[in-house]
């Protein structure tokens, strides 16, 4: 897989292959519940999606589910 070095250092995987390795799911939530994440999603300058994602990594690394980064990889 190619990787893409960026001024700051960091790696960026392409847009295409960063979307292979995620699931697609259907996900219904109320209107206020949507709102206040679109709300929230934009002070962050992020999309709805990746505020979802960012809430349930935190939520999950709080509650201590979520896999520790390896230390090769940081």
């Amino acid at each position: 897989m190619p990787v893409h070095s960026t001024v700051s250092g960091k790696v960026r995987i392409p847009v295409q292959e960063n979307m292979a390795s995620k699931k697609a799911y259907p996900l219904r939530v109320e209107k206020e519940i949507w709102e206040a994440i679109r709300c929230w999603s934009n002070d962050e300058l992020r999309s709805v999606n990746a505020q979802i994602e960012y809430v349930l990594r935190e939520a999950l690394r709080k509650a201590g589910r979520l896999p520790k980064p390896r230390e090769d990889d940081s």
